[in-house]
């Protein structure tokens, strides 16, 4: 199957995007959020994910994986993915995504970086300080 990339536009400004996915976003005019479905894709950029609430399929390069309210999900670059959410009533879900071309200019190796969230519970805890402060 091939999926589609997508071309993540992102001001060089402010070097990521937020998207808050929830049945009170679903009305809007971007795709990613009409639907409590978003098909399989990929982008260079990198996405980080707090599920607020909720439960959450994800298919990251075919494995599929179940989130949870609290959990984080990350997608490296260039990795296929795709979300459902079980229940749109109950789920709510915090997208950043990173801009390649940024991270590149910080780390110029970073296409050679494959990321896991799920090694260093100490990070886990800052990220969840700095998602409590990017919602403010």
């Amino acid at each position: 199957m091939e999926h589609k990339y997508e071309k993540v536009n992102i001001d060089a400004q402010v070097p990521a995007l937020i998207y808050y996915f929830s049945k009170e976003t679903m009305k809007s005019t971007d795709y990613l959020l009409r639907s409590p479905y978003i098909p399989g894709h990929w982008h260079r950029s990198i996405e980080l994910s707090l599920v607020e609430n909720g439960s959450i399929s994800l298919l990251i390069n075919e494995e599929e994986q179940r989130i949870q309210t609290g959990e984080f999900m990350l997608i490296n670059s260039g990795f296929v993915h795709e979300m459902h959410a079980e229940n749109i009533e109950d789920s709510r879900v915090m997208m950043v995504i990173l801009s390649y071309d940024f991270l590149k200019k910080i780390y110029p190796d970073i296409e050679n970086v494959c990321f896991d969230i799920h090694k260093s519970e100490k990070s886990k805890q800052r990220l969840l300080e700095i998602y409590e402060e990017l919602k403010q």
